[in-house]
């Protein structure tokens, strides 16, 4: 932020951030698309609060995608969106992963598309003598003795003449292993049938031709239609997924040669042991060296390429991986994650289907907003919520979201909106879109705290060693939980790290005092000098448990024994661990509340968040002084003092208590803001004053009317109704002494799923996520009361709310993956009402 901004002008910036810094509504063409539509769908988006659209071909498409008339769609959808002021993402492809540019590569280059080396043949012999016919993609044989389980390797040019001799007389396993093309997966919009499969081939990531052409198909052909736009209305590109989902290793045609000019030595022979059940230590390394290879090819040709255009262009490259979640899977599949991502201008996740919930402890989030601090990149993109189900509510929307603000997460892409249309929370949407553009927002203007690096493993899970990197996952985890912050790295983000003094600075601007590592295998040459300079520097190195075993240089196959120990401490537990880094926040005695600092300019922003279902009441400390504390207030989108910090003069304290689920904004600064009203309720406890669960009046409709205590609608007979209800209830107050020094509120911790509150016909406002509570001390009067409220649940009823309707979607699951997953989601959603207790609560 610019340093002449002052604290005032961002408090009332928040109410209009730009549209950069919106939430990104997931514009999906399907079907047949017209202007009328195209405006009327604008509308609804821009209505919502979205200020920026990711444009995407969806299924049966008509204009069809990549034809002149989809091109001129996609020109007149940039040129009414730039007239309602919202700015435009285009998909790269129809629909993902992306590289296959339709049906382009089938049709046009088919020699250029996406190829594995594979077993491609199997069968068993009897005796010492194969017949074979080698063609031009033979690698070569893997033969397996079955009766004593040895394995021998044969390269093409032992049975070059169409006979193997094998070493002597037995049974066999051969596997004949060649290179042929072979693609990921593909879900292309013009399918026939919709399936996601291998039809449409992807190009050959590895072939710097093959992807230039991807780029001359898709890129520059935007670029003539809509070029114009680029940098202006158009801010960038999104790709999706680019992987090897493949049952074999990913190849291109001069990969051996490039192999041998990197690392030294000839891989063709070591290609058949690859495909063997168990590796032995030799040829771990040399696949690992092998991944090292094609991985870096890939960052190069793929990532690197359509980044260079897009920078050239005035244009944003936005891609995610697949599995972030499932590291393990992610290298088998892309490589590595780091080095990937030095080609993204904002590093991206994919958080699709409950990767993040309230039963995880996810932690690859951290990932892409590691890359964005080093790199000194100002925002971190999550595609979220694809197959969360119909029936997610609003709370737990904020949730997810919450979860990975709490991790620097601040740019979302997301259709969630538009799928939702019958949502009978809807109505709410434009809150909760507010709600996260605004604390987009104030992530995007500010900078990371972060004091520690964490080292992440990429060369042990090449060479198969993933216990280094479940290790720095538990480290990461079990720091965020301590309220201490960090950053990932591995050995591709050293060009970005300089060590100055006792600290390493990355980009001249972001500061480390710390380096933690797992225990690992494999360290490489160029981060073990680097650790070795900065620990003779002054510099705190921690090892977790164990230091490295082996150092090695271009080439796994060349290591020596890591026996440079005193370069760091060795801690044996995440306890002894968490007592050696220095926290600048403390929430005492809480393990639930996420807490992320960040600075705008010389002022402290602090993102605190309880992701637990109980309440916290404590403490937190601020590990610096600054005169003035502001707490963001939801609701009315506005800063308040907090009147109940105490100080030393060196650091700062506040008694705080947390809803569960709730967040809280502060800002520390020593600027003095005229006109802030002062709040005294950060660390006040809640107090029942009035019990309200019995002898309501429950509308299901106008003529239909139920007397009950407080239950689920499932209870009441109504259990597949989705919509609105409506509870009454008379009741009568005395509390003199409430009513003239106390602030009260109603209280409705278990609405399912959000509501609406009138009391004594004013009406109140509505809640749809926690705190679930309405100021109602001026509407309470001394004697009869009457309390509306209406309540809100979510689709999944009306969706699952029978046997029968249950049923059928089940079988309906069993053709359709995606189905089964959000089927299993929704069902978790269909209990429904307003349960209790409901209450009338002071704070002391």
């Amino acid at each position: 932020m610019n340093e002449s901004i002052k604290l005032s002008s961002l408090f009332d910036e928040i109410n209009n951030p730009p549209a950069t810094a919106s939430i990104i509504h997931w514009w999906i063409f399907s079907d047949e698309m017209n202007e009328n539509r195209i405006n009327a769908e604008l509308d609804y988006i821009s209505n919502l609060g979205f200020k920026q659209v990711l444009i995407a071909a969806g299924h049966n498409v008509s204009p069809k995608y990549l034809t002149h008339g989809w091109f001129e769609m996609v020109k007149f959808a940039v040129v009414q969106a730039k007239k309602r002021g919202v700015k435009v993402w285009i998909a790269d492809e129809g629909t993902y992963p992306s590289g296959f540019a339709g049906e382009t590569f089938n049709k046009k280059y088919p020699h250029k598309r996406m190829k594995a080396i594979i077993v491609e043949k199997e069968f068993i012999i009897e005796g010492n003598l194969c017949e074979v016919e080698p063609h031009s993609g033979t690698i070569g044989i893997l033969a397996k003795d079955m009766n004593q389980n040895k394995y021998f390797a044969f390269e093409k040019f032992e049975f070059s003449a169409g006979f193997l001799y094998l070493p002597y007389h037995s049974t066999w396993q051969i596997k004949v292993i060649s290179s042929a093309y072979r693609t990921s997966p593909t879900r292309y919009v013009h399918h026939p049938t919709g399936a996601k499969d291998t039809t449409y081939s992807l190009c050959d990531y590895l072939d710097y031709e093959a992807v230039n052409l991807f780029i001359s198909e898709v890129y520059e052909r935007y670029k003539a239609y809509i070029g114009e736009e680029f940098g202006k209305t158009i801010i960038g590109f999104f790709a999706d997924e680019p992987d090897y989902s493949i049952s074999g290793i990913p190849y291109t045609d001069n990969i051996f040669n490039i192999f041998y000019n990197e690392k030294g030595y000839d891989v063709k022979k070591y290609i058949p042991y690859f495909f063997k059940e168990q590796l032995d230590e030799e040829i771990k390394r040399v696949k690992a060296d092998y991944w090292d290879v094609w991985s870096n090819i890939f960052t190069n040709t793929f990532f690197k390429q359509i980044y260079k255009w897009c920078e050239a262009n005035g244009l944003k490259f936005v891609v995610h991986l697949n599995h972030e979640d499932k590291i393990e899977h992610l290298t088998k599949s892309e490589g590595q994650f780091f080095s990937h991502m030095k080609y993204v201008h904002i590093p991206a996740i994919d958080v699709i289907w409950r990767q993040i919930w309230y039963d995880k402890k996810a932690i690859f989030p951290k990932y892409a907003s590691s890359v964005s601090h080093i790199k000194n990149v100002a925002q971190t993109f999550s595609e979220s919520f694809a197959v969360y189900g119909q029936g997610i509510s609003v709370e737990q929307i904020k949730w997810v979201v919450d979860y990975q603000f709490a991790m620097d997460i601040n740019l979302f892409l997301t259709s969630i909106f538009k799928y939702l249309y019958d949502h009978p929370q809807n109505y709410f949407f434009p809150e909760v879109i507010k709600y996260i553009n605004t604390i987009s927002y104030l992530l995007y203007v500010s900078t990371p705290c972060t004091k520690a690096l964490v080292y992440f493993p990429t060369p042990d899970l090449w060479a198969g060693e993933n216990m280094s990197a479940s290790k720095a996952m538990e480290i990461g985890n079990a720091l965020l939980e301590n309220q201490i912050d960090f950053d990932f790295f591995d050995h591709s983000l050293l060009e970005y790290l300089e060590i100055k003094n006792h600290r390493i600075y990355a980009n001249n601007r972001k500061e480390y005092d710390i380096v933690i590592l797992p225990p690992i295998k494999y360290l490489p040459q160029d981060l073990f000098r680097f650790l070795k300079l900065f620990s003779s520097k002054g510099g705190k190195i921690i090892f977790f448990e164990n230091s490295p075993l082996f150092v090695y240089n271009k080439t796994f196959t060349s290591f020596f024994h890591f026996v440079d120990r005193e370069m760091g401490v060795i801690v044996d537990s995440i306890e002894q661990l968490s007592k050696m880094v220095e926290k600048d926040i403390t929430v005492v005695d809480s393990r639930d509340v996420r807490v992320l600092h960040k600075r705008i300019e010389g002022n402290h922003l602090i993102f605190l968040f309880n992701d637990s279902s109980t309440s916290f009441l404590g403490k937190i400390i601020l590990e610096f002084y600054k005169k003035n504390v502001y707490i963001w207030d939801q609701m009315r989108n506005k800063f308040l003092m907090a009147s109940n910090i105490r100080s030393n003069g060196n650091n700062i304290q506040l008694d705080l208590y947390m809803h569960p689920y709730q967040t809280l904004v502060l800002i520390a600064s020593d600027e003095y803001v005229d006109g802030i009203q002062k709040t005294d309720l950060l660390g006040s406890l809640p107090r029942t004053v009035l019990e309200l669960n019995d002898n309501w009046e429950i509308h299901f409709d106008k003529d239909f009317v139920l007397f009950s205590d407080l239950k689920d609608w499932q209870s009441l007979g109504f259990g597949d109704y989705s919509g609105s209800v409506v509870y009454r209830k008379i009741f009568s107050f005395f509390h003199d002494d409430f009513i003239k020094n106390k602030h009260l509120f109603l209280y409705c911790p278990n609405v399912k799923y959000s509501a609406k509150v009138w009391l004594n016909k004013r009406y109140l406002g509505v809640r749809a996520f926690s705190p679930f509570m309405w100021d109602i001390t001026e509407a309470l009067k001394i004697g009869e009361n009457e309390l509306v409220i209406e309540v809100q649940n979510t689709p999944a009823a009306a969706l699952l709310g029978t046997q029968e309707q249950l049923e059928k979607l089940r079988k309906e699951a069993e053709k359709n993956f995606y189905l089964s997953i959000s089927l299993k989601f929704d069902l978790e959603m269909v209990q429904s009402g307003l349960l209790p207790p409901v209450t009338i609560v002071s704070f002391e």
